[in-house]
């Protein structure tokens, strides 16, 4: 199993880990983010009202409709040294508390490792 931990980006990052051929960045959501959250449901609610597909929408905005948590993991592919390839997020989750966020980030780490 190739897990290694990376050097953290910025602040808000709890925890950067290379999994296999993947990253799991795990970041503390800031309140700018949740707002812009906010205003995405804002506009999906809208687009529903007005006769949009509720699944063509959730497929174009993807897990940016979403509650308030304050921790989001996202795992993206990367190469060996951790650098990463593709900016399109395979997976995600979101918490509330920072000892959810690690658990939960530990949590993808195993199922996205070279093992799993």
């Amino acid at each position: 199993m190739r897990i290694r931990e990376l050097e953290s980006e910025n602040s808000t990052q709890v925890a950067r880990t290379l999994a296999g051929m993947f990253v799991v960045s795990t970041v503390r959501r800031e309140e700018e983010l949740k707002r812009f959250d906010e205003m995405i449901g804002l506009v999906a609610d809208s687009a529903i009202e007005a006769g949009v597909d509720e699944e063509d929408l959730a497929g174009t905005l993807g897990s940016r409709i979403a509650g308030d948590e304050d921790y989001e993991s996202m795992v993206f592919g990367a190469n060996e040294d951790g650098r990463i390839q593709n900016w399109e997020e395979v997976d995600s989750r979101r918490y509330n508390t920072e000892d959810e966020a690690l658990q939960g980030h530990y949590e993808l780490v195993e199922k996205w490792s070279d093992d799993s």
